[in-house]
């Protein structure tokens, strides 16, 4: 557009450019002050924009006060483009209420001026929740968002069926400008954004606080974590964001992809269902062979989860497993599932691991079940001609590393009618749900073995069925214990030959433990 009688506007030419495309334009006289509009998608048009084809730095021309207002200086990080004239450019939504947009014009000068126009920042919302954006806020406590900065990577149904959009959302990216889909341009002067988390969950809306500004003025690749909290609420949502720059043509922007923290894999053969600790109300579902993200229901509450199959393809009800796994440790632990269809125990494998550059998460927690045949976490092999019992010692046991022995025999009761796998209540501990689940292997058994809870001790209290008679007459060093996780470590129990009745032979024999390595497999 040419301004040829002082403010006097003067259409000449209308252009349409694909994304990433460039288009020519012949019929502007650039003796008659040229001026520029620009649209987006879903955006009515900016206001005119004179085009200046003059290096920004230069000593012998200024701009107007209101184009200065409007100037746009470059990244200290992007030096070969300092001397570009830049001018932002504000594009109001077509729909009443819809977020605006800010997007960059830069004026490259010389003999054919070069017209950029580009988004300060792309953000990829891959959360999976619905985010919003700001530069600022208009109150002191940071309540209110600047309606001029404010974006966001979801709209309602009503947007998107407005009749005003429905040219424009066949058009090639509509969604940048529209803000949908996860996707959103933004543009901040002081190369900062802050965010918080609307989505609606049924007839429920949730929404957090803000968060605290985090700095975009340079490339980031790593991912760093940010947490919000529930305004009115306990749960906290914590993700992840990395900056990056462009390729190609779009070098000019850079890209801030949000990321849950945490990825909950599932493996199994079946459904999964994990909660956080002492919310096991608010389950999260995981179907066969998928992830999901997790965030926590309750802030207070501990950074931990626990597991059971999903219900809903058994016609049992399902427990709790026993132990916890902390997302915020690092490493690989094995836990036993309780079932109560199933005498033989079933073990699965969980891995708390720092996530990949590809993979969409900070923290991803991969569960799967304990093949004995896979390189197993943990294998109990029986290479004696005795049956072995053994069990986890919890917080109770623990306390008392020297217990009697009548307890110890009434603790392994009468050994010779267990099935492999017997959950047996402790004594004294009738008023509480906790059991210790006694493992028994039979001679030349092997079976995949895992921790009640992980994050007590890794030992085990062992004895063998011909330990009776130790037990029933006060001799401790029929019953050993082992650190599991030490390898070499080795333990032994007496045994000595005789009948039920307690007579004694006089015969003794000594049955040991060893912690040995295969691979990756700890064999006990």
């Amino acid at each position: 557009q040419n301004a040829s009688n002082g403010r006097k506007i003067v259409p000449t030419d209308e252009v349409e450019i694909p994304v990433g495309k460039e288009a020519k334009c012949i019929s502007i006289d650039c003796s008659l002050k040229p001026h520029l509009s620009v649209r987006l998608p879903g955006t009515r048009w900016a206001s005119w924009t004179r085009i200046v084809n003059r290096d920004q730095n230069s000593f012998t021309w200024r701009p107007t006060e209101e184009e200065e207002s409007s100037l746009f200086e470059s990244s200290p990080d992007a030096p070969n483009r300092g001397n570009e004239y830049k001018t932002i450019l504000h594009l109001n939504n077509k729909c009443a209420g819809g977020n605006s947009v800010n997007v960059i014009m830069s004026v490259e000068a010389g003999h054919v001026p070069i017209i950029r126009v580009y988004a300060q920042y792309w953000i990829l919302d891959k959360s999976g929740l619905g985010l919003k954006f700001t530069d600022g806020f208009i109150d002191l406590i940071g309540n209110t968002p600047d309606a001029s900065t404010t974006r966001k990577s979801f709209s309602n149904g009503s947007e998107i069926n407005s009749s005003d959009l429905k040219l424009d959302i066949c058009r090639q990216g509509y969604e940048w400008s529209v803000g949908m889909n996860g996707m959103t341009l933004f543009f901040s002067r002081k190369e900062r954004i802050s965010l918080s988390i609307e989505f609606e969950a049924g007839t429920k809306r949730t929404n957090s606080k803000w968060s605290t500004f985090l700095d975009v003025s340079r490339v980031m690749p790593t991912k760093s974590v940010l947490s919000v909290d529930e305004v009115d609420g306990p749960k906290r949502f914590e993700l992840a964001y990395n900056v990056t720059l462009c390729s190609s043509i779009f070098s000019r922007t850079r890209v801030i992809t949000f990321y849950p923290r945490y990825q909950i894999v599932n493996l199994l053969s079946g459904g999964l269902v994990v909660a956080q600790e002492c919310a096991l109300r608010s389950e999260t579902h995981i179907p066969s062979q998928s992830w999901v993200p997790f965030h926590w229901e309750n802030s207070s509450f501990p950074s931990k989860i626990r597991l059971k199959f999903d219900e809903q393809e058994n016609t049992h009800e399902n427990k709790w497993s026993s132990g916890c796994i902390y997302l915020d440790k690092i490493g690989i632990t094995a836990l036993r599932m309780p079932l109560t269809n199933k005498s033989k125990p079933l073990i699965i494998q969980a891995e708390t691991r720092l996530a990949t550059k590809r993979q969409d998460c900070a923290i991803m927690v991969v569960i799967w079940s304990s093949i004995e045949k896979s390189n197993p976490l943990y294998l109990m092999k029986n290479n004696s001609p005795f049956t072995v019992l053994c069990f986890q010692p919890t917080n109770n046991t623990q306390q008392d590393a020297t217990l009697e022995s009548r307890e110890l025999s009434e603790l392994f009761g009468k050994f010779f009618n267990f099935d492999c796998g017997q959950g047996m209540k402790f004594v004294d501990n009738d008023d509480s749900d906790s059991k210790e689940f006694i493992w028994t292997v039979s001679p030349g058994e092997s079976i995949g073995f895992g921790w009640d809870d992980p994050e007590v001790a890794h030992a085990l209290r062992w004895t063998c069925s011909n330990a009776s008679n130790f037990l029933l007459h006060g001799e401790n060093h029929s019953v050993s214990d082992i650190e599991v996780d030490t390898i070499g470590h080795i333990s032994t129990v007496k045994l000595q030959q005789g009948d039920y009745s307690g007579r004694s032979s006089g015969m003794e024999q000594r049955v040991t433990c060893e912690i040995k390595a295969d691979k990756s497999t700890k064999v006990i």
